[in-house]
């Protein structure tokens, strides 16, 4: 083979494989987590999985439940990452959202042993928590 056609198979082959690797990504502690706003809309608005979460459970549609309380668990863990409001104190927000965070893991483990009562209950106690976070930081 003629050098220069040589040299072009080299460098096509090289360009083929640096294109074919994927791009690192962030690691988990740079990701930027979602504000607390968007959090609150995406689990407690009307149209929200909070409530599609109850309606699902109430009606005993617990294959509809699962992915719902499985993304509630998320958003639980999210407000816990998210940054802390300006009014009310950082370690009440931590408490506030580590227990958040530990009736959302209850709340789909209820759905996970298909728990009306146990639902139930886990979406009470985050009702609840709604009105003590947010006297203190709303």
């Amino acid at each position: 083979m003629p050098r220069p056609l040589l040299a072009a198979a080299v460098l096509f082959a090289l360009a083929a494989v640096g294109s074919a690797q994927k791009p690192t990504p962030k690691p988990a502690d740079k990701v930027k987590a979602p504000a607390v706003k968007e959090i609150m809309q995406k689990a407690h608005a009307k149209t929200g999985v909070l409530n599609k979460l109850d309606q699902a459970a109430k009606g005993g549609r617990w294959d509809d439940a699962k992915p719902l309380a499985d993304e509630l668990v998320v958003l639980g863990d999210d407000l816990v990452k998210a940054s802390a409001p300006k009014k009310g104190t950082a370690k009440s927000w931590a408490e506030n959202t580590k227990e958040y965070a530990d009736e959302t893991k209850a709340y789909a483990a209820a759905v996970g042993k298909k728990d009306a009562a146990g639902a139930k209950a886990a979406h009470g106690a985050i009702t609840e928590l709604c009105r003590t976070c947010h006297g203190a930081h709303k």
